[in-house]
């Protein structure tokens, strides 16, 4: 990378396949976060979706989720431009390294664990806590430096700012505000949710393990 970040604007969220099909048109995916083969230009599309179906699918069957077993189940780091050009990846050994000259937008999945005031607090420790796993997060950093000039860019003068903008409202544009119930007492856990999966998630074993009511 030619910049360090800061930290990251986020947004979580729960939705279909198919819907997660027509979120991401038309974007490109990328790997960010490891080392790829030195012909390696973009992720496929069709075989990342098919990836999330299966742990979609795997979710919906309220099976518990076990690391040693289903791990390749959540391997779902991807990166989301429209701006290839700032993608590059840097020869190293027998691969190449990511070496991007803007960031992207990344997204994985999150799980939730019960802390605090809240039933389910998000939570980014998947291999700790693969069966409370419930969704998606997308990023972006809210401004980087660049390591050369030690110049400073916000958020907006990044290229792929319009990307997370558009992001952010093809998933609002079909999720709302996830709202549970524990104990009587309703919590919202700043969680996007569909309608669709809004049907599926009462399936899902951490929320009834927790013995929680999606409302």
């Amino acid at each position: 990378m030619e910049y360090v970040e800061s930290a990251d604007y986020k947004m979580w969220f729960l939705v279909s396949p198919s819907e997660l099909e027509k979120i991401l048109s038309g974007f490109h995916l990328v790997i960010y976060n490891k080392g790829v083969e030195r012909s390696y230009t973009e992720s496929s599309f069709n075989e990342y979706i098919h990836s999330y179906r299966k742990l979609y699918n795997f979710l919906c069957s309220g099976q518990k989720a076990e690391w040693k077993t289903d791990y390749n189940l959540f391997e779902l780091e991807i990166g989301i431009t429209t701006h290839l050009h700032n993608i590059t990846y840097k020869p190293d050994s027998h691969l190449s390294v990511p070496s991007f000259i803007e960031p992207c937008v990344t997204m994985g999945a999150f799980c939730v664990i019960p802390y605090g005031n809240s039933p389910i607090t998000k939570g980014w420790a998947l291999n700790q806590f693969p069966e409370n796993t419930i969704g998606l997060v997308i990023r972006f950093p809210s401004k980087i430096w660049l390591y050369d000039s030690k110049d400073e860019k916000k958020a907006n003068e990044l290229d792929d700012y319009e990307t997370w903008i558009e992001l952010k409202k093809r998933i609002r544009n079909i999720t709302a505000p996830l709202k549970i119930k524990n104990s009587g007492k309703e919590y919202n856990p700043h969680i996007r949710i569909s309608e669709q999966a809004k049907r599926d998630l009462q399936c899902f074993y951490v929320i009834r393990s927790l013995g929680l009511e999606v409302i």
